[in-house]
């Protein structure tokens, strides 16, 4: 429910405010609230998508600000642009195979770096993609963090007026 209330406030906040990369705010709302099952079962969810949460935020910061830093260098080589993509995808994937704390930001880093090297338009060094993609994220989890706040501040109204658990 949480992550619904988060996708309407973040499609009606585009409707009157159009939102940088908007698509990009929907996926970030649902990626970050998918749980492995085996978290399911041990019922540590809400501590699962506040890390999930943070390592979205910082993968995507550091693609977006490596990438910021190195396109204007690259220009317009496309070999070194290959290299440093390569380059980029390693890196991810090393962060990615290392412990189970880390491994979301390598995964969530090598998406938005790939995305923001591999474009579906002509060659661009514009590192505005990637900003847009990181502010994206940033409206996505500062909507669903305000979201989930509000209904763990409602939860324990409701379990303070009725004395006892839901």
């Amino acid at each position: 429910m949480q992550g619904a209330i988060a996708i309407a406030l973040i499609g009606g906040v585009n409707h009157f405010h159009a939102l940088p990369n908007f698509a990009q705010s929907m996926v970030s709302v649902v990626a970050v609230l998918l749980v492995p099952l085996s978290v399911l079962v041990d019922g540590q969810v809400m501590e699962a998508v506040h890390m999930r949460m943070l390592n979205r935020f910082l993968g995507c910061l550091c693609a977006a600000l490596l990438a910021a830093a190195l396109l204007p260098l690259i220009g317009g080589m496309p070999l070194v642009c290959l290299v440093v993509l390569g380059a980029g995808i390693w890196l991810a994937a090393h962060v990615q195979a290392g412990s189970a704390e880390v491994s979301y930001i390598g995964t969530q880093f090598g998406v938005g770096f790939i995305m923001i090297f591999v474009q579906d338009h002509a060659w661009s060094t514009d590192a505005s993609a990637a900003l847009q993609r990181l502010m994206g994220i940033v409206v996505a989890l500062f909507v669903l963090a305000a979201t989930m706040l509000a209904f763990s501040a409602v939860s324990r109204k409701l379990r303070l007026d009725s004395g006892r658990d839901f």
